[in-house]
C-alpha cells in the first residue's frame, strides 16, 4: 500500500481537513514508473534526494532506510520548498486559531511506500490549487481539481463529458498550470 496526502489549497484537499488515504501502490502510475526522467540532486546521512520532471509534472523524490532520517530530511525539504514558493492567503473561513502547520505547510501533494529497500516519499510541490479551467463556466469549465491521485497518474473527474473534452494537450497543460516548473524545484534543491 502507499500512503498519500493532500496538503493546504492542494487540490482535492479541503479547509480545516486533514487526512491521510491508502491504497495499492499498484493503483497509481507515478509510483510504477521507472527512472527515465528522474536525476538523484542529493545525498547525505544515508537518504537520496532524486527531482523527476516529466514536462507536465515535477516532483521530489526522497529515499532511504531509516525512518527518523527520511522524516528529518522531509522537514527540512518542506521549510526550503515554504522558502521558495510560499503559499498563498488560505481562502475565506470562519475565523479560528490556525495551528502552526498551517501557517508553515506550502501546497503539495504526497505519497509514502515502505518496502523491502527502504522507505519512499514522492513530494509533488505545486504552483496554485487548481487550473483556470476549474473555474470557468459553460462548456469551457473542467471540473478537474488535481489531489495526489490525479498528480499519480488517475485522473477522476466527477462529470462524464469532462472526460469527453480532455485531450492530451489540455491536460498537459491543467498539470503545468498546477506544478511548480523545473527552475523552482533547482531553486528548492539549492535552498537545502
Amino acid at each position: 500500500y502507499a500512503l498519500l496526502y493532500n496538503g493546504p489549497q492542494s487540490g482535492a484537499s479541503a479547509p480545516d481537513h486533514l487526512h491521510f488515504q491508502a491504497l495499492p501502490k499498484t493503483s497509481i502510475p507515478a509510483l510504477n514508473e521507472g527512472g527515465e526522467h528522474i536525476r538523484k540532486v542529493r545525498e547525505k546521512n544515508g537518504v537520496s534526494l532524486f527531482k523527476k520532471i516529466d514536462g507536465a509534472r515535477t516532483a521530489l523524490l526522497v529515499e532511504g532506510a531509516d525512518a527518523k532520517a527520511i522524516a528529518a530530511f522531509i522537514r527540512v525539504l518542506i521549510q526550503a520548498v515554504q522558502r521558495v514558493h510560499p503559499p498563498p492567503p488560505a481562502p475565506m473561513a470562519p475565523p479560528r486559531q490556525s495551528t502552526p502547520l498551517e501557517q508553515v505547510e506550502p501546497m503539495l501533494n504526497l505519497f509514502c511506500l515502505y518496502g523491502e529497500e527502504g522507505w519512499r516519499v514522492i513530494i509533488f510541490p505545486r504552483r496554485q490549487h487548481r487550473p483556470a479551467a476549474y473555474y470557468k463556466s459553460g462548456e469551457a469549465q473542467i471540473l478537474v481539481s488535481p489531489g495526489a491521485v490525479e498528480m499519480g497518474g488517475v485522473l477522476v473527474l466527477p462529470r462524464e463529458g469532462d472526460y469527453h473534452r480532455l485531450d492530451a494537450a489540455l491536460l498537459m497543460n491543467i498539470f503545468q498550470e498546477i506544478s511548480l516548473g523545473e527552475a523552482c524545484i533547482d531553486e528548492i534543491v539549492a535552498a537545502l
